[in-house]
């Protein structure tokens, strides 16, 4: 029995392995990119997160109010997993979309908003 496909297979998530555990001082003060990395190295491969997926596009209709939301009443809102949307907010072809900010009441959780044309979003961040 040929045991290099066994070998192989053991190196790769070796590999990974020792990534994650580099990362993990990183993501240990935040839980949304936490959640990225789990997606990335926990999916098989393939991405639920795509915005060819309707995901995006109900994420951003959403938020269009200018509401600061959580991750959670996002995924909530357009009825998705919220570790299928984190990505979106640190992915570089869609984060430039988004504006973050510490929740005003717990500073262990952060708040999204679409980027406003102009400020007339900032009355939301006051309430």
């Amino acid at each position: 029995m040929d045991t290099r496909k066994i070998d192989d297979l053991i190196a790769s998530y070796e590999k990974r392995l020792s990534m994650l555990r580099q990362l993990k001082g990183l993501i240990s003060s935040d839980p949304e990119l936490a959640a990225e990395v789990i997606q990335s190295f926990g999916g098989n491969g393939t991405s639920s997160t795509s915005p060819k997926n309707g995901q995006f596009e109900r994420m951003v209709q959403l938020m269009q109010d200018g509401r600061w939301l959580t991750l959670v009443e996002i995924a909530d809102g357009i009825g998705a997993k919220k570790t299928s949307l984190a990505p979106f907010f640190y992915r570089d072809a869609t984060k430039n979309r988004f504006e973050s900010r510490k929740h005003p009441d717990n500073t262990r959780m952060f708040q999204w908003r679409l980027r406003q044309q102009q400020s007339q979003g900032d009355a939301h961040e006051k309430s």
